[in-house]
């Protein structure tokens, strides 16, 4: 592994990838793969903080977006106060996917197309811990969604490849009938940390 470090980034050619671990308060981004820090990282975030990252991906790609290790925001109704809210390019403009504030570190987001946006904010109050967002750009399958058709087939993202990091994908499958007949072709998952 061969860590490069910059003021406001860190490059890092991991398992012959390049993940690109940005630590400035927000920037345009682009890239296969990243991960966002709260502002002061790994101190408390700062009062008042206003931070706007903009990802993009190649054409063909769209980009699954889930928070890891650390998330710890100050805490309030309707998140209020401090949080984090995500965006996907859609119809040429920004639509909301979500707020998440205090240690709801449960939802996972994907764009539909080859744009996100995420917005921090925090007030003059009460700071937190922070936040690490990991950024996947993946191929064609989106991760999760809805099926209503009667036949169909489900890819896990980036097939016949590794799928990547951190995902958590949740497929809905609604049918007329009342059973759902699912069969197997292609099936192999990490032995004892994945599952479905």
């Amino acid at each position: 592994m061969l860590r490069l470090e910059a003021a406001n980034a860190t490059a890092c050619f991991c398992s012959r990838r390049l993940l690109i671990i940005y630590r400035r308060c927000g920037g345009v981004y682009h890239g296969l793969q990243g991960e966002i820090f709260s502002p002061q990282y790994p101190k408390a975030y700062p009062n008042n903080a206003e931070c706007v990252w903009e990802i993009s991906v190649a054409d063909g790609y769209h980009i699954g977006l889930i928070f890891i290790n650390r998330f710890q925001l100050e805490q309030s109704q309707n998140c209020a106060h401090d949080y984090i809210e995500v965006f996907d390019f859609k119809n040429d403009d920004w639509l909301s996917l979500g707020k998440v504030c205090g240690r709801d570190i449960s939802n996972s987001y994907n764009s539909t197309g080859k744009q996100m946006k995420v917005i921090f904010r925090s007030n003059d109050a009460v700071t937190g811990d922070g936040f690490t967002i990991y950024s996947q750009a993946q191929w064609n399958a989106n991760c999760g969604g809805t099926m209503t058709s009667n036949k169909g087939r489900l890819i896990s993202p980036g097939y016949p490849n590794d799928y990547a990091r951190y995902l958590k994908c949740e497929y809905k499958i609604i049918v007329p009938e009342k059973y759902i007949r699912a069969e197997f072709k292609d099936f192999q998952l990490e032995e004892g940390k994945n599952r479905i």
